[in-house]
Formats: C-alpha cells, sequence, structure tokens
C-alpha cells in the first residue's frame, strides 16, 4: 500500500457561507419561523396548482425507508409527513 504523506501547513478547512446574524436571529424567533411556515405554504400551493403538479404528485408518491438484511420498512413521502 502507498501512503501520502500530509499536506505541509495548517490543515485546510472548508466552510459554507454562514448565514447573516441577523437572518439567523429572525428565523431563531417564533415570527420568523411562522413566516418560513408561511413562504412554504405558497409555494406549495402554487406549484400544486400550477402546469408543474405532476412533479408535485411524483415528490409526494417517492418512497423512502431502509433496508437490512432481508428486512424492509418502506413508506411514501405523503405518510412519512
Amino acid at each position: 500500500m502507498v501512503r501520502v504523506p500530509a499536506r505541509p501547513g495548517p490543515p485546510l478547512r472548508f466552510q459554507l457561507r454562514p448565514v447573516a446574524p441577523s437572518l439567523r436571529s429572525f428565523l431563531a424567533t417564533e415570527a420568523g419561523g411562522a413566516v418560513l411556515l408561511l413562504v412554504a405554504t405558497v409555494v406549495a400551493l402554487v406549484w400544486a396548482n400550477s402546469a408543474w403538479s405532476g412533479a408535485y404528485d411524483d415528490l409526494w408518491s417517492a418512497t423512502a425507508g431502509w433496508h437490512v438484511g432481508p428486512w424492509s420498512f418502506e413508506m411514501d413521502l405523503q405518510h412519512w409527513v
């Protein structure tokens, strides 16, 4: 087996751009959560009643679950939610 030597210098650190502190503190409040939920609801209603409603139905009928050996547990997304 070939070992690759470590890169000299400090270790590399990858970070996602942090969310603005004011936005993070607003979303942590009840009002921020309510606004986020309202926006998500409006987006879902517009999506479900648009020309792309088939994709919306496909999303809810997508299956998710787990398989361990001979056992499996799988339901569609609508049942999980």
